[in-house]
């Protein structure tokens, strides 16, 4: 009940609106970001400390959830196209 995307709690909620496109992944580890960004993966994760950019830590390991990456890069098809050129 209502925990799909296509569920209504999610629509009513808006939680549909930070919530990558289905396929995508949830969170960016930072050398995806870094690679996408075409900056050191150091760089990201002082951000990160520095709270420049917003991640959650998982033991030792950042995350960068998806919609950071897409204000990062100004748009969700520049995230998209630089994680294809970057990862292949």
């Amino acid at each position: 009940m209502g925990w799909t995307r296509g569920g209504s709690l999610l629509y009513s909620t808006g939680l549909l609106d930070s919530m990558p496109p289905v396929g995508k992944p949830l969170f960016l580890t930072p050398e995806e970001l870094a690679r996408a960004l075409r900056v050191d993966p150091e760089t990201v994760r002082r951000w990160l400390r520095e709270g420049q950019v917003r991640g959650q830590k998982a033991g030792r390991l950042w995350r960068v959830p998806w919609e950071e990456g897409v204000r990062l890069l100004g748009s969700e098809e520049r995230l998209e196209e630089a994680l294809k050129e970057v990862l292949g």
